[in-house]
């Protein structure tokens, strides 16, 4: 009774079996596998183009840029405030000389008063205030070594055609080094300026003052 039972059984898994297909597609495509941990912690480390290397690089070439003519402008204004000052001086010297407010000292130093004193002060000092913002003027840049962007180094090739193979072989980065480079040698020329600047401007103004003191009692 059983065995028949059994039988009966699995005749009727059988026919069930029998009448309901499995799809093709599914016996021939694989079951998608889910992708490691690992593969995906690696997939979300690695960076997107906006900001990896090239971005940096493009962001610092750019502050290079801003920093070398951020320092160019103040070269020139430095330039511009001695070119104003030695005119001046130059001016108010030639002015005093013409009111033969030299000849007031030119004599022994025991005969001098206290107004041939400062005539004598404000005279020096007018000169050589003028005298150092002739100095700020002039150019004060490091030697002259072979270099890819100060004029004098790039006068240092034999031929426009090696100084532009050599140029060629430059990677990006090099070249924001060079530029980076560039800027350091232009803020010392502008911190030199600018302390002899200092240096001429109070110089002058003891100068400045003296001569107003002398023109209250000529």
């Amino acid at each position: 009774m059983n065995d028949a039972n059994m039988s009966d059984a699995q005749a009727t898994r059988g026919t069930v079996s029998e009448g309901l297909p499995v799809p093709s597609e599914a016996v021939r495509e694989p079951l998608p596998i889910p992708p490691d941990h690992a593969d995906i912690g690696a997939e979300q480390k690695q960076p997107s183009s906006a900001g990896g290397a090239g971005g940096d690089l493009d962001t610092k070439t750019d502050f290079t840029s801003f920093a070398h003519k951020y320092i160019r402008d103040y070269i020139n204004l430095a330039d511009q405030k001695a070119t104003f000052f030695f005119t001046g001086a130059t001016a108010l010297l030639a002015f005093l000389y013409n009111k033969d407010v030299s000849t007031r000292w030119l004599k022994p130093v025991m005969n001098w008063n206290i107004l041939d004193t400062i005539a004598f002060v404000a005279m020096v000092a007018l000169a050589v205030g003028a005298f150092l913002s002739l100095l700020v003027v002039i150019p004060r840049t490091p030697g002259s070594r072979r270099g890819f962007l100060f004029w004098e180094a790039i006068a240092e090739y034999e031929t426009g055609r090696q100084y532009a193979d050599e140029l060629w072989l430059l990677s990006p980065p090099s070249l924001f080094q060079v530029k980076a480079e560039h800027c350091f040698d232009l803020a010392k020329v502008c911190r030199r300026k600018y302390r002899m600047l200092r240096c001429a401007l109070w110089t002058g103004a003891v100068g400045l003052a003296g001569a107003l003191f002398v023109f209250l009692f000529l």
